[in-house]
């Protein structure tokens, strides 16, 4: 019995000897300490995106967030600018026009310099998606999400699409318009 009593006691020393190793070791720290300033906005809610979910958030190289959330189908993804501080956001509307709502997403690319863009681009390339019950709604702003021009209902070539994510390349293409590059599942 006193043989089993030291078996234990021997091996709740070595447990706690191995289990407090990591702490003695030298090495660099566990966790860094947080540069100063470095520190997060305040919360801030969004007015008017109350039924909205699921949102995509995208900066531009101005430091404005911009937000895109579904408010399910056929009812549109709503559209938020948020300025570069965080302490207040615009309401930039429903750029599908509320043809899609299934899901959203913005790629924000360089603004373009074709002329064959009507009225000339005064700000970078503001790219969405959304996600239609048949297909993908996508379209575009180039003035910072000011206006949007016609939403093409059926961007896609294959039907019953699902969740698309969008990236845009951040260089023009040699006509001078921005590249964007979507994923989706079929």
């Amino acid at each position: 019995m006193v043989h089993s009593i030291k078996h234990r006691l021997v091996g709740v020393l070595v447990a706690a000897v191995v289990g407090g190793l990591p702490l003695t070791l030298p090495g660099p720290a566990l966790a860094a300490p947080k540069p100063p300033g470095s520190i997060f906005n305040p919360n801030l809610l969004l007015q008017g995106s109350g039924n909205a979910a699921e949102p995509s958030i995208r900066t531009d190289r101005f430091g404005r967030a911009f937000v895109i959330a579904p408010t399910g189908v056929p009812a549109g993804c709503k559209a938020f600018r948020v300025a570069h501080n965080g302490a207040s956001a615009t309401y930039i509307g429903q750029p599908d026009h509320t043809a899609g709502g299934g899901d959203c997403d913005w790629a924000i690319g360089p603004q373009e310099t074709s002329a064959t863009i009507s009225p000339a681009a005064t700000d970078d390339v503001l790219a969405y998606s959304s996600l239609t019950l048949p297909n993908i709604t996508t379209g575009k702003s180039d003035d910072g999400g000011s206006s949007f021009g016609p939403p093409n209902v059926y961007s896609q070539q294959v039907g019953g699409d699902d969740r698309m994510w969008m990236a845009a390349d951040p260089q023009l293409n040699s006509l001078g318009l921005a590249n964007i590059f979507m994923t989706y599942h079929d």
